[in-house]
């Protein structure tokens, strides 16, 4: 349950799961935009699109990946 999480717990599957993607991103985009066949791959989870009932966090951390990855073009 999401009541079994610290804010620390959540913090840190914040930063983990979804910050450092979009940190790493921020990072490589000079690169990425120089290249003419750059690509970003995220390795994210079924737990966003199949939610686990005893990891709600981890599963909002990956929506947020996937969801970010859509609105991309």
């Amino acid at each position: 349950m999401v009541t079994d999480y610290t804010a620390e717990d959540v913090s840190f599957l914040t930063s983990t799961n979804f910050e450092s993607a979009y940190k790493i991103s921020v990072l490589a985009h000079p690169l990425l935009k120089a290249s003419a066949a750059a690509s970003v791959v995220f390795i994210s989870s079924i737990v966003g699109a199949l939610p686990i009932y005893t990891a709600p966090i981890l599963g909002a951390t990956k929506v947020g990946i996937s969801g970010n990855m859509q609105l991309q073009y």
